[in-house]
């Protein structure tokens, strides 16, 4: 079979790995033209995109191959997240990894499946020693699948630096991926600040100009005070219609650089700063992904450079300022807008001053207590000043507690707060099935499985401001057989199915047995779907009874009995 071989773009592209001592050589993962469905870095609700998606056209079992020499170093399988996944350690420093796999190659199939029957455990997290599984580049390790999260057949595919396990854009080692077209910046935002949290947002529609973009309807705009500017800048692969997301992003005022962002490398643990990179509200409101020109106080993303006074402008009176931003992408295909911005005090904004309890500030802990609650936000919890506000509402049907409004739901938080409800009552016989929940006039979604109750006082710790409440999940979840039923003859199946529900807290353990014998069911929770694919540990004889055990996330367990018929 036939690779072609791919060599790492000049050194300068990587403005921010570490130096490479030698330039690796890797062949493309698949063996079909290579298309991209999400690109690195691009912007998603909750994190910055880690790898490239390549499409595989709507099917799975492609081939998947080492693009080097190197060393299972790591095998994950789980019912969520990036599903089946296959970790490479190369012998040059990179680490490949392969998500959303439909299976393993047979070697490899046959190790996670022995440790999966040793742990009675579908989910298994495996790091093996470096010389159990030596792999060659070209080597199938795996096929193309599904699984986990994913929400269409695709290859999720990441280089990390080994050493820091940072992961690294793909597109700049030259994988066989063509890229001719350059961003488009579709809307210029204006934010227009006031005292504590209050602010102005306004959009400006760009259009393309020769060769850069400007304002669609105005020369100039007139603004006042400290103000931050956010793109929203998109980009487009050959061959694809998808979306994609840009690696770098410049913005010059008078010819002076004031903000650079550089997504040519990414740390896992810095993620999350996506919720203040972008707007959050924008997001969450109209499905926009945008990116800010200008870093709030807690917002700790160490991909930033050349920042002055943190990318913020302040516009004073009678003063034009030339602003530039130009955006790259992975193959260094790059845009600009342009245009002005004149200062007037007459376009000074008046912010009506905001109803708050207390003042929260970031990088600082942050307590409100008063008889009825204690709410505690630790010092890495916000990325911004903030006015915050609680209420108290009425108990409504379904939850044993009033409910608390806490903070704003369109404000983000990036670790978790701590909430204490003072003085709650909960009949001991339901303790144990005690969540926390959010509420709204329609949905009810859980924050918290285990909060803490004392007796006197409810504790938990909540990802996101909003109405939250406390009930008790005291249904067990459901088991619905798909291709069985009692005394079904299973000679000729090759697999057996169930569908598996939770209607509160969710599924947690999941187990069957075949005459008490365990046996492997891999849980693909998207589709709720439970699934045995007969292998040989399937127990012999004619008179077989297929148990299934499911618990939820409080303890609730559903259990269900099938008998099996296998001539003899």
């Amino acid at each position: 079979m036939l690779f072609k071989i791919l060599t790492i773009l000049p050194l300068y592209y990587l403005v921010l790995t570490s130096n490479i001592s030698s330039p690796p050589t890797f062949i493309d993962p698949l063996n079909i033209p290579i298309s991209i469905s999400g690109s690195f870095g691009e912007l998603r609700t909750s994190n910055f995109h880690s790898g490239i998606d390549i499409k595989t056209y709507g099917k799975t079992g492609y081939d998947v191959f080492a693009i080097a020499d190197g060393f299972i170093s790591r095998i994950f399988v789980s019912s969520v997240g990036y599903g089946k996944a296959l970790y490479i350690s190369h012998d040059n420093g990179y680490t490949s990894v392969y998500a959303h796999l439909d299976g393993f190659g047979i070697q490899i199939e046959e190790y996670i499946r022995a440790k999966q029957y040793e742990s009675k455990s579908y989910y298994v997290n495996i790091f093996p020693d470096s010389e159990l599984m030596r792999i060659k580049q070209g080597d199938v390790i795996g096929y193309s699948g599904n699984s986990g999260s994913s929400m269409g057949p695709h290859l999720h595919f990441e280089v990390r630096e080994t050493s820091t396990q940072e992961t690294i854009n793909p597109m700049l080692f030259n994988f066989n991926i063509l890229d001719t077209i350059e961003p488009i910046f579709h809307n210029l935002y204006l934010y227009q600040f006031g005292t504590g949290s209050s602010f102005n947002r306004s959009a400006y529609s760009m259009v393309k100009q020769s060769k850069e973009y400007r304002l669609k309807d105005i020369d100039t705009i007139v603004t006042y005070g400290t103000i931050g500017l956010a793109a929203h800048v998109t980009d487009r692969i050959n061959g694809s219609n998808n979306v994609c997301g840009i690696n770098q992003l410049k913005v010059e005022v008078n010819n002076k650089i004031t903000y650079m962002l550089n997504l040519s490398k990414i740390s896992f643990s810095e993620v999350k700063y996506i919720q203040s990179h972008s707007d959050y509200w924008l997001v969450k409101n109209q499905n926009r992904r945008i990116h800010k020109c200008f870093v709030n106080s807690g917002n700790r993303f160490s991909n930033y450079s050349n920042l002055i006074n943190n990318g913020y402008l302040n516009i004073a009176h009678d003063s034009i300022y030339n602003v530039t931003i130009t955006s790259y992408d992975g193959y260094k295909n790059s845009s600009q807008m342009s245009f002005v911005i004149k200062g007037d005090h007459k376009a000074k904004k008046y912010f009506p001053k905001m109803s708050h309890i207390q003042q929260w500030s970031p990088n600082i802990t942050n307590v409100y207590n008063d008889e009825f609650v204690t709410i505690t936000a630790s010092k890495n919890a916000l990325y911004d000043t903030l006015y915050f506000n609680y209420s108290i509402l009425n108990q409504t049907k379904d939850i044993l507690t009033k409910r608390y409004l806490i903070g704003d739901s369109n404000t983000a938080l990036h670790q978790n707060i701590n909430v204490k409800i003072k003085n709650i009552k909960i009949p001991e016989n339901l303790i144990k099935k005690l969540v926390t929940v959010e509420v709204s006039e329609k949905t009810m979604s859980v924050l918290d499985t285990k909060p803490k109750y004392n007796g006197i006082d409810v504790e938990t710790n909540i990802s996101t401001f909003g109405t939250i409440a406390f009930t008790c999940d005291t249904t067990p979840p459901k088991i619905i057989p798909i291709n069985i039923h009692n005394g079904i003859d299973i000679t000729s199946l090759k697999s057996i199915k169930f569908k598996i529900t939770d209607d509160l807290s969710g599924i947690n353990n999941y187990d069957g047995y075949i005459n008490d014998k365990w046996i492997l069911f891999e849980y693909d929770a998207k589709n709720n779907l439970l699934v045995y694919n007969i292998d040989k540990q399937m127990p012999t004889g004619s008179d077989l009874e297929l148990r299934i055990e499911i618990t939820d996330k409080v303890g609730n367990k559903a259990t269900k009995y099938i008998q099996l018929a296998k001539p003899v």
